[in-house]
């Protein structure tokens, strides 16, 4: 393949990715389709590189539409911080929504959450427990390692501290808040990395 024709051929290429473009847009915002509007977001964080316009479309198509995979999308940027405020707190609605869609991992990082806790929430080991065993359920491997974690013995009970404290789950809690940083594409944030640097120190 000569210059010429290699220069033709990625000319092609960025045409077919532009008119792509159009079509999740038109389908988004003419259609009012909440796929289309997934589409489009995953589009503007991947091709445009335009997190801040992803978010809020993530945003809009949970809170307006219910969207799952919008939904799970939208509570990996508010455990991140990127664009917005990160929030363990706000993470819950949109995941439960994801959950409630069969999303593993929405599931999951449900799960966790309600297992962290934060100043003005309590954690709740019944709902994290929950949550994990349904993760595990829908063949999340990760999920189903996290869960054996938190049983002992043949009676299968929840398993704590010396203080009624559940703190064998903690360093799980701490690698999945950070781990997810690899995995989905947004930025690292400090309260996260501190959460999991202290849970691994206890």
């Amino acid at each position: 393949m000569n210059q010429e024709e290699a220069d033709r051929e990625q000319a092609e290429r960025r045409e077919y990715v532009k008119n792509i473009g159009i079509e999740y847009r038109f389908g988004c915002y003419e259609e009012k389709r909440p796929d289309s509007c997934q589409l489009l977001a995953e589009y503007m964080e991947s091709i445009d590189q335009n997190k801040k316009a992803a978010f809020q479309l993530f945003k809009a198509n949970c809170e307006n539409r219910k969207y799952p995979k919008s939904c799970f999308k939208y509570a990996m940027y508010l455990l991140s911080g990127t664009e917005c405020e990160p929030s363990l707190s706000k993470m819950i609605d949109p995941l439960k929504i994801a959950c409630d869609a069969k999303i593993p991992q929405g599931c999951r990082y449900l799960s966790l959450v309600h297992w962290n806790g934060e100043k003005d929430r309590k954690p709740d080991s019944e709902l994290a427990r929950e949550y994990m065993q349904k993760a595990c359920e829908l063949e999340d491997g990760e999920a189903c390692w996290l869960l054996s974690t938190w049983f002992m013995g043949p009676q299968a009970k929840f398993q704590t501290g010396k203080g009624g404290g559940a703190k064998t789950s903690m360093p799980c809690l701490g690698y999945n808040l950070v781990y997810h940083f690899q995995t989905v594409g947004t930025g690292r944030n400090r309260h996260f990395t501190d959460l999991s640097l202290r849970s691994r120190s206890e």
